[in-house]
């Protein structure tokens, strides 16, 4: 089985290279992030076409994310446990295969942070993280099968990190967020819980491998970026993972996101 995560930034300008993995690839779930509309005007009619359901959390114009399925759902749950869910940024789902009764299958669309210095901004994403942390805690103590999928806005290693000399003595000067100690923090606490960042598990020194590029220095002609898209994983789903990675060439369709799609393969 087969799991795409995408940070599609606006589902609807950039539909085209939903149809592109859907007509080429075909994997059972894609996770969108960053759909930038609600759920009446998500285009789920052009998806069917290739026999894929759409489970939507939206709103207009920013944030929002969504799941794509050919494959039956069982439920479907929206929003983040005892958070402000104006924002969109969670939705999940529950599968049933062949290995697994129940796989809880979350994805995310972390807020950005800006940087240390914007107060709210920043203050927002740790908030966030906190209220994610504590609902995957509780979850976690009944041993679930989660999967988490998403934008998580956090480069994970420095492995992860790909700007130029000057962009990243640039970044660390204005403490931009994406892989502040503070962050890194965050994250290491959901891997406290038994997550694994699933990329890092199967690759542990891999390089030159990243999800985000910046439009305005052309950064994925030159391979400079950011993994900041990440699937992670609870220590008892990790033996199901074959393989993982990141489709690169999906960038190259006309008028395309910012960020690539990740994907794995899951023998359940």
């Amino acid at each position: 089985m087969q799991f795409i995560s995408f940070n599609i930034n606006g589902v609807r300008a950039h539909e085209k290279q939903v149809l592109f993995i859907m007509r080429s690839i075909y994997p059972e779930i894609i996770g969108l992030q960053e759909i930038k509309t609600q759920e009446e005007y998500f285009p789920e009619k052009k998806f069917l076409q290739y026999g894929y359901r759409a489970h939507v959390y939206g709103q207009k114009q920013y944030h929002g994310v969504a799941f794509l399925s050919r494959i039956k759902i069982q439920k479907t749950f929206r929003g983040l446990y005892n958070y402000d869910n104006r924002q969109r940024r969670v939705i999940a789902i529950e599968l049933k295969t062949k290995k697994i009764k129940k796989l809880i299958v979350i994805n995310i669309y972390a807020p950005h942070g800006e940087s240390f210095y914007k107060t709210d901004k920043f203050e927002e994403k740790k908030f966030f993280y906190q209220k994610l942390y504590l609902f995957l805690k509780r979850n976690c103590e009944k041993n679930a099968h989660i999967l988490i999928m998403g934008d998580m806005n956090i480069s994970p290693t420095d492995l992860d990190i790909g700007l130029s000399v000057n962009s990243y003595k640039q970044w660390l000067n204005l403490k931009k967020c994406a892989f502040l100690p503070e962050e890194r923090m965050w994250l290491n606490n959901l891997f406290q819980l038994g997550f694994k960042d699933v990329f890092r598990y199967l690759y542990p020194q891999k390089k030159n491998f990243y999800s985000w590029f910046d439009y305005r220095s052309q950064g994925y002609l030159k391979n400079i970026g950011l993994r900041i898209d990440l699937f992670l994983a609870t220590h008892n789903i990790l033996k199901y993972i074959q393989s993982s990675g990141i489709l690169y060439h999906i960038r190259l369709i006309h008028t395309a996101s910012d960020h690539v799609p990740i994907w794995i393969k899951m023998n359940i």
